[in-house]
């Protein structure tokens, strides 16, 4: 009901402020980019310099400015670049597009780092690039990914992947956008490093409280990358060799200043090093008895390649294409000698800027992102091979609209088509005994719709509005079965043809976002965001395995909600350059799903009667001190938090923590250049340990096993702690010279903790039970 009434308040306030807000004043619009680069520049600075008002870029560089009378001086400033003033006195309103030139003033830097912090809204973080290349990382390889688990609110649902869950929520609920093209499985080798090469990332942004209104689709978080759109004023060769990969990117002006392109590959071979290693012991007159520990013939390799090209039509026109597509196999001796895992992303993005006028501007954008995966049995009597996968084609019209300098609307739409392969098994052999087996597929059509206004009430107070409407057609061809009251038994079965309406699946999320700036350094914000799920994925492993299966909500499956109330406190402290962040966060999350005890999830066409409905609820405070100026830099995060959940039929009704329920996380992060050519980094991270349920016993009944567990994730895991550090070395001729070069020396765990990855348990076929630490 609470729900129902924002709706109409969000909606009447909206439609309001359409039909009241104008303006006679003239603007400057036009998009801002990088001198050396061409790179459009994303939260630039313009604003009145006897009034401090202003607006930020959007998202592809776009600004609108209300010039509020005549002759007036508009200042263009962004940190790490010169700022610039300029006197304008227009008679109607003016294109201005301009290019910012690099600076290294700290003062600057630091005038503008408070200016960008009252800017800053609750639960949202921009990840620098350059920071994350400072962070020291497995085998010297940068880790986007992995680096945003040292933020407040993120934590692992298990150490060492790339799995996260933000304020309570399960790694499915985050959706991962590489140029608006979602990305089902961002990992690679089994969670060791993310599939992102940081060499052709522009910027990310991770949201975790306020989500937007033109973002939706999952539940707990938006973590959205932007790739570079290539130099288009000179050729730039980067590269890299490291332990577990190599890679190389090429940036080429192919019509300078109006068209360029960036390729970029990468690729890994971690299963070559850690058989590499094991040969150490070969060597005459070397012993080392660790060394025998390790598993020989190991396959695990990767590779990725992003290729984007664009082309500035006019002024007022500009068109993007960018593709990424990545590949794994996964067969590491020590977890499953008899499986070998193979999977595999690929997403395109087709993009149309448009410049209508001073207060229009519009985007089209058209996506696909294709998950294919699949496990190969090997060395066994029944070999085969299971693969799945799922497909999804968009449309997304944004648009943003300045109504004027207190009112900026952003509206749009988005329609998707979706296909999901549920499982296949296949024969490997021809002398295999396997029985070949399809599950059915299913398709489902999208609808979204959104709209927010950005209203700036006065120089300290801010209030962002927005409602989205979303909703998932299942459609036909199908087959549905219908059950008893308690999913024990089949009592009749519907049959659907093609295109038919299987399921309509609709609902509201109002956002709303205040923010009042005490001064130019303290400010304090308060949202609501409530976020639906449509998707939902089937996984009883705590790792995260290529082979969990993604379906649709269905008249069985209800769609996810969640409802979550955030409050922050900021405060930039100028004189050195530091950022101080207080969250507070409360979650309600509705219609999360769990597994009967002994689930089979496996080729299993009557998946719902394995699954459990629940809820969750999290709360938890977030602290951060982050210092980007200056020799020292990094920052200390803390998160405090609790989350609990309660599944209908789990634990005696009774609420009980998540498997990723984790108590206290901290992680400290430092960077300090100690002289000219080196740089010294390193990282200390420290967090509770996760929860699991424990077997207590074996008991066999009609012929097959059954597990009897204890009370669901009673048992506590050890505390995680580990310390990893970093030598950088930059020649100094690179000040001088055409082809650069530096040298990274890595430790990792310095101190040798022993920290648990997870734990297997598997049913040996004498009866017992084998339970290991990995």
């Amino acid at each position: 009901m609470v729900i129902k009434y924002l709706t109409h308040i969000f909606t009447i306030f909206i439609l309001f402020v359409v039909f009241n807000a104008h303006s006679q004043n003239r603007h400057i619009y036009g998009v801002i980019s990088a001198a050396n680069t061409g790179e459009l520049i994303v939260g630039c600075n313009i604003y009145l310099a006897d009034k401090s008002k202003g607006v930020t870029t959007n998202a592809y560089g776009y600004y609108s400015l209300e010039l509020e009378g005549a002759n007036q001086r508009v200042v263009f400033s962004y940190i790490g670049y010169q700022t610039d003033t300029f006197r304008f006195d227009l008679s109607k309103d003016s294109l201005f597009n301009y290019s910012l030139i690099e600076s290294n003033t700290a003062l600057t830097q630091v005038e503008i780092k408070a200016e960008q912090r009252t800017k800053a809204s609750v639960g949202q973080i921009a990840i620098n690039t350059a920071d994350v290349k400072s962070i020291p990382a497995v085998m010297g390889e940068p880790d986007l990914i992995k680096s945003m688990q040292l933020l407040p609110g993120v934590l692992t649902t298990t150490e060492g992947t790339t799995n996260l869950s933000i304020r309570g929520g399960s790694h499915d609920q985050n959706l991962i956008l590489l140029d608006e093209a979602p990305v089902y499985n961002p990992s690679h080798a089994l969670g060791l490093v993310s599939a992102f090469n940081l060499d052709v990332m522009k910027e990310a942004t991770l949201y975790k409280g306020y989500f937007p209104a033109n973002y939706g689709g999952r539940l707990s978080s938006v973590i959205d990358l932007r790739m570079k759109e290539g130099n288009n004023k000179k050729l730039v060769l980067t590269g890299g060799i490291g332990l577990m990969a190599s890679r190389i990117s090429l940036e080429i002006p192919i019509i300078k200043d109006k068209t360029s392109m960036i390729i970029s590959s990468r690729f890994g071979y971690p299963g070559s090093t850690l058989n590499g290693i094991r040969q150490i012991n070969n060597i005459p007159n070397i012993s080392i008895p660790q060394m025998n520990n390790i598993p020989e013939d190991n396959v695990v390799w990767f590779y990725d390649l992003n290729f984007k090209i664009n082309h500035q039509i006019n002024s007022k026109n500009k068109l993007y294409i960018s593709t990424y597509t990545s590949k794994d196999e996964f067969e590491l001796q020590p977890l499953d000698a008899r499986s070998n895992t193979k999977w595999g992303n690929t997403t395109i993005t087709s993009r149309w800027n448009h410049v209508k006028n001073s207060k229009v501007f519009i985007n089209h954008t058209l996506l696909y992102s294709n998950y294919n995966y699949s496990l190969d049995r090997i060395n066994d009597a029944n070999n085969f091979i299971w693969q799945a996968g799922l497909k999804e084609s968009n449309y997304k019209l944004d648009i943003d609209n300045y109504l004027s300098q207190k009112h900026k609307l952003k509206y749009g739409l988005k329609l998707g088509y979706h296909k999901f392969k549920p499982g296949e098994i296949i024969k490997s052999e021809s002398e295999t005994n396997i029985k070949e087996y399809t599950l059915h597929n299913q398709q489902a059509i999208s609808a979204d719709f959104y709209i927010s206004d950005k209203y700036t009430i006065s120089n300290k107070l801010e209030i962002t509005v927005g409602i989205r409407y979303s909703s998932m057609t299942n459609i036909g061809p199908g087959t549905e079965y219908q059950y008893n009251d308690d999913m024990s038994q089949i009592i009749d079965t519907v049959e659907y043809t093609n295109g038919e309406i299987i399921k309509y699946q609709w609902g509201f999320e109002p956002r709303l976002n205040t923010k009042y700036s005490i001064n130019k350094t303290n400010t304090i914000q308060f949202s609501y965001a409530r976020t639906r799920q449509y998707v939902h994925l089937l996984s009883n492993s705590a790792v995260g395995m290529p082979t969990d299966v993604w379906i649709p909500s269905n008249n069985h499956i209800k769609p996810s909600y969640s409802d979550q109330y955030s409050i922050g406190y900021y405060y930039n402290y100028t004189k050195v350059g530091v950022d101080f962040s207080l969250e507070l966060y409360y979650r309600n999350i509705n219609n999360i799903i769990d597994f009967v005890d002994n689930a089979n999830l496996f080729l299993n066409d009557q998946i719902e009667t394995q699954i459990l409905p629940g809820k969750r609820k999290s709360f938890g405070m977030e602290f951060m001190a982050k210092k980007e100026i200056g020799k020292l830099k990094g920052w200390i995060s803390y998160t405090l938090s609790k989350t609990d959940q309660k599944i209908e039929g789990v634990n005696m009704d009774k609420w009980y923590p998540a498997y990723f329920d984790k108590r206290h996380n901290l992680a400290i992060v430092m960077a300090y250049p100690i002289s000219k050519v080196f740089e010294l980094a390193a990282v200390f991270k420290f967090s509770s340990g996760g929860n699991i349920t424990i077997p207590k016993e074996v008991f066999v009944f009609g012929g097959r096993p059954y597990i009897a567990y204890s009370e669901r994730n009673a048992h506590k895991l050890p505390n995680y702690h580990r310390l990893d550090i970093s030598l950088k070395y930059k020649s100094k001729k690179n000040i001088t010279r055409k082809w650069k070069s530096e040298w990274v020396l890595g430790i990792m765990n310095v101190y040798n903790r022993k920290n648990i990855f997870t734990v297997d348990i598997r049913y040996k076929y004498n009866g017992d039970l084998q339970l290991s630490k990995i």
